[in-house]
């Protein structure tokens, strides 16, 4: 049920253009998607698929350390902002940036991940 909520969520949050804080982002050249959404007026979140490491997926909530957890489903934006590499995009307090082989995103609060297909780091 929860999963299912979230789903519909995520899928409603591409349709937002990025001044509402929501949107999606391919990194390039890592191949690494992720998007940003919000639930209701506090809680905002940061997700990047890890595909090439099987269902799993990083994430940063507004408060609290980033982690990295399974998941049942990958994001399918419809039409992902594309990151090149050095390019960076700002999501309200989140900013991601897309480097050579990884993203990293970051939050207000500090916390943030860097992912990639060679390391995963969350702070």
């Amino acid at each position: 049920m929860v999963a299912t909520l979230l789903a519909a969520v995520i899928s409603a949050a591409y349709a937002l253009p990025a001044e509402a804080n929501s949107g999606a982002f391919e990194a390039k050249p890592s191949g690494i998607t992720c998007a940003a959404f919000r639930i209701g007026q506090r809680a905002a979140s940061v997700r990047c698929d890890l595909r090439f490491l099987g269902h799993r997926a990083a994430f940063l909530h507004r408060r609290g350390k980033a982690r990295i957890a399974h998941v049942s489903t990958f994001l399918h934006p419809r039409h992902p902002k594309q990151l090149a590499r050095g390019q960076e995009i700002h999501f309200g307090t989140f900013t991601c940036r897309s480097l050579p082989a990884a993203v990293t995103c970051r939050g207000g609060n500090g916390h943030g991940f860097t992912v990639g297909r060679k390391f995963q780091l969350t702070f």
